[in-house]
């Protein structure tokens, strides 16, 4: 054979060889290896800090399922707690092979329903009647089957812990990074939790429960009360000025002569309810003929396109709409969640333009704050307007007002007690309705007999009968502000988002439309933070600045902080002060302090705990995700909560991709001088500069040179 033809075919054998290598994934070249080699690899050069960012990174992720051992929903084995037998040889085969071995107690199972569904977790409960599975792709997520329903159980071959996921990572050095991490987590053992915090935010009790309904039915509007101060003012009638001007005056008619089936879940009562079904739906129409007298109504038939109801589709179901109102379809039918504010069919009651308005300013035309503004722009509340509304609004015929059924109208919205609420219009006289005093109130009549008669009907089921009961056998006894918290969290539903001690937060069915734009953060970088300890967390100035100036330094969270104005919760920075506490901890003395931020500033980079992998700095983002900016912490946390956070983030947020560097009280980077309180001091000291001094250095950097 002749050498060129022999060279030729040694080159493409070689290239054969070399694409074959290239075609193999990461898992199986690791594969290829002993396992106590890639462990004396791990411990020799493996980087535990970068192995730390990767272990809570959101493309890998382990935390979200390795969760301390006191995280009810678990579903992986705590990493601290493993078995003795447990060998670094065999952590390595379970991170490649996941499904070869599963660890007791965290095996899955497969449930076919008889209509042939397949669901595949770890089981949560079990009992006659039902299944509860946690879901492997949802942490936190339950799955509830019928057992009548249940046609077959069986173990499951595979583990819970993803198959090829190593293959997420981008090459060998950042498995050993990772590697040596969880390595080092088992052999630190868990941490000393004794110290946590005590949870705060309980449950309402029923006499607050009550207190809150008092409020939200704005049962002060008639009565004079001088029951406890709950710290949330009264849930105030919508601006009946704006509404004449801006609704359907034929929507109002039907509304006002039956608001509980016009839409039901509405906090307006029935006012004409002792009438008889025909006289209510004439003084109905009289009232609107006096609303709709010399006004001009800007209720007006305006095509919507499809481009826009789709936008308003994908905004509606993901910027906190559904925190507190029902999901919808397509065409925009509520499909009917159970806890939802109920909004009903919107078409006959605005207009295009009427929706848009109040969507870019609801606290204006509804000065309560119930519901907030989510800083729409007029091309969004256009969008959302036109999902809700959808298709073409029918065109009017135009509304004609009656002197005389105006003036009719007049009198009776002044007799009926409409004025009470609605004080805009007309002036409220009390002496035509003389109801009593809520403390003097009988606890099985008027509002709350349950029967017709001439007060008011706010259609209330016997719970909330029952409560409003209690919370007037209460009296007059001052509320504590940790009681004053609770009533505004459930007032302004708060817990939608974020969850405060026993007050849960995002729900099962809610989940899915939390959504983010980067999904390295992991659950943390889509479901809102945690109220637990906020104000033992926050500086005053910057929680009023979030409350109420709507400050944003989440981007990547789609889910928007709601507005509801100074007025309605401005209240709440010094009550959450004077609630949430953290023990004192010893600060570490900064005797040079320009010296402690240039360790501190060594420390953020990647030479240190690489703190600039994961956050923004000085607006600018990280190599890998937007984590909260590092020159708006010292602005942002109070010091002593700084301390504790870093000690232990998990102590504070469950889903946190913030890696613990001093667990159990020791510095995971020994070869770091000083001790953790000597290193978070420097972290605070540099922080609190942040602004005047140079970016941590980087990895981006490290690449750059190297391309130099």
């Amino acid at each position: 054979m002749k050498p060129g033809l022999l060279i030729l075919l040694f080159l493409l054998a070689s290239a054969f060889s070399a694409r074959c290598v290239c075609a193999q994934t990461l898992t199986e070249r690791l594969l290829k290896e002993d396992p106590a080699d890639l462990v004396d690899s791990a411990q020799k050069n493996g980087n535990i800090v970068r192995g730390a960012i990767l272990y809570h990174q959101g493309n890998t992720n382990c935390a979200r399922c390795h969760r301390p051992s006191s995280e009810a929903n678990r579903i992986g084995p705590d990493l601290s707690r493993l078995d003795p037998e447990v060998t670094a040889n065999s952590i390595v085969e379970s991170i490649l092979l996941p499904s070869k071995s599963i660890t007791k107690g965290y095996e899955t199972v497969t449930v076919l329903t008889d209509d042939g569904i397949q669901f595949v977790g770890t089981v949560a409960e079990e009992d006659t009647s039902k299944i509860v599975l946690r879901d492997r792709d949802t942490i936190g997520r339950q799955v509830i089957i019928p057992r009548e329903t249940v046609d077959e159980m069986r173990p499951a071959k595979i583990s819970t812990m993803p198959e090829l996921l190593v293959d997420g990572l981008s090459n060998r050095q950042q498995f050993l990074d990772l590697l040596r991490y969880v390595l080092d987590v088992r052999r630190r053992g868990p941490a000393d939790n004794a110290a946590n915090e005590k949870p705060v935010g309980k449950l309402l009790s029923p006499e607050l429960e009550g207190l809150l309904l008092i409020q939200e039915m704005n049962c002060v509007a008639c009565h004079d009360s001088q029951l406890a101060d709950t710290g949330v003012a009264a849930n105030v009638a919508p601006d009946l000025d704006w509404s004449r001007e801006h609704l359907n005056p034929r929507y109002l008619a039907e509304f006002i002569a039956d608001p509980h089936r016009t839409k039901p879940g509405t906090n307006m009562p029935d006012m004409l309810q002792a009438l008889g079904k025909e006289t209510a739906v004439d003084t109905a129409n009289a009232i609107v003929h006096f609303l709709q007298a010399n006004i001009d109504n800007r209720f007006n038939s305006h095509e919507i396109d499809t481009d826009s109801i789709s936008r308003g589709n994908d905004l509606f179901h993901s910027v906190g709409c559904v925190a507190c109102h029902s999901p919808r379809d397509p065409a925009a039918n509520e499909t009917g969640l159970d806890g939802s504010i109920p909004l009903g069919n919107l078409t006959p009651k605005y207009s295009l333009n009427s929706l848009v308005e109040f969507l870019k300013d609801p606290c204006a035309i509804r000065p309560a704050g119930r519901m907030p503004d989510l800083a729409l722009t007029d091309r969004e509340a256009k969008d959302v307007a036109s999902y809700l509304l959808q298709g073409r609004i029918d065109v009017d015929e135009g509304w004609t007002t009656n002197a005389t059924l105006a003036s009719q109208g007049k009198m009776l919205f002044a007799v009926l007690g409409c004025a009470s609420c609605h004080t805009k219009v007309v002036k409220s006289n009390r002496q035509i309705l003389q109801p009593p005093a809520l403390e003097e109130s009988q606890p099985d009549q008027g509002c709350l007999s349950g029967k017709p008669g001439r007060w008011p009907n706010f259609n209330l089921n016997q719970r909330q009968m029952e409560r409003i009961r209690v919370a007037l056998k209460r009296g007059t006894q001052e509320l504590t502000s940790e009681q004053k918290v609770g009533i505004a969290i459930r007032a302004f539903n708060c817990n939608a988002c974020h969850a405060r001690g026993e007050l849960a937060g995002v729900t099962i069915t809610r989940d899915p439309h939390f959504q983010t734009t980067n999904v390295n953060l992991g659950d943390q970088g889509r479901i809102p933070p945690t109220l637990t300890g906020v104000g033992a967390k926050l500086k005053p100035v910057w929680m009023r600045n979030v409350l109420v100036n709507g400050h944003v330094i989440r981007p990547y969270m789609k889910t928007r902080m709601p507005q509801y104005g100074e007025a309605n919760i401005g209240h709440l920075v010094e009550l959450l002060e004077n609630v949430d506490t953290l023990p004192a901890v010893t600060q570490a003395p900064s005797e040079d302090p320009i010296e402690m931020r240039e360790y501190g500033l060594m420390l953020a980079g990647n030479k240190g705990l690489n703190c600039i992998a994961c956050h923004t700095y000085n607006q600018k983002f990280s190599d890998t995700m937007p984590a909260v900016d590092l020159t708006e912490m010292a602005e942002r946390l109070k010091k002593n909560w700084f301390y504790h956070y870093m000690m232990s983030p998990d102590r504070f947020s469950h889903n946190t991709v913030m890696p613990s560097y001093w667990p159990g009280g020791k510095a995971i980077c020994e070869e770091f001088e000083g001790d953790p309180s000597f290193q978070i001091e420097a972290l605070w000291q540099f922080l609190a500069e942040a602004n005047r001094m140079g970016q941590p250095s980087s990895s981006k950097e490290d690449k750059d040179d190297e391309k130099e």
